[in-house]
């Protein structure tokens, strides 16, 4: 869709989203269509018109980062159609890179309303205790690659011999 001079990208690029997104989520079985496909396109529509209540609102920041959640949830529930089989990789990574652009997009503007109110650029918060031993546990051992798994990018099963490294 082309462009018009008084809209912002984001929102540009949100636009075009749902209007891709939508038809597509309308195909799925009718158990799937009713229930994660109606909470996709409800939460796009949420999300379009988040990021133009954003645009001419007074809180910009509290609602661009409410939006951020709304972004993730859309995440995980694309990812959830394509583990269900219901949508086509060339689809998702399609949806994903799009649903990217617009979190990269709404990042930036995050980052130069802080600038602007002088917050710092980096979120306040520590990573709490069980968000340090995830993310040590997240590694393999020491020597060993991973025995395999699902790459959630492609949909497609791989499967390594462990090995001694080194």
């Amino acid at each position: 869709m082309k462009q018009t001079n008084d809209e912002l990208p984001v929102i540009q690029r949100t636009y075009d989203l749902v209007c891709w997104y939508v038809p597509i989520l309308n195909r799925p079985p009718r158990d799937h269509r009713f229930n994660l496909g109606d909470r996709i396109i409800a939460n796009l529509y949420e999300l379009l018109e988040g990021l133009i209540a954003a645009r001419y609102g007074r809180d910009k920041l509290g609602a661009l980062e409410r939006l951020n959640f709304k972004l993730e949830l859309l995440r995980y529930q694309t990812r959830l159609l394509a583990d269900f089989g219901l949508l086509p990789a060339d689809r998702r990574e399609y949806a994903a890179r799009g649903l990217n652009e617009v979190g990269a997009q709404i990042g930036a503007w995050i980052a130069s309303l802080r600038r602007r109110q002088g917050q710092p650029l980096e979120p306040l918060a520590k990573p709490c205790r069980w968000e340090r031993l995830a993310a040590a546990f997240a590694q393999p051992p020491a020597g060993f690659e991973p025995a395999g798994g699902l790459d959630h990018r492609s949909g497609h099963r791989f499967r390594l011999e462990p090995r001694r490294l080194g």
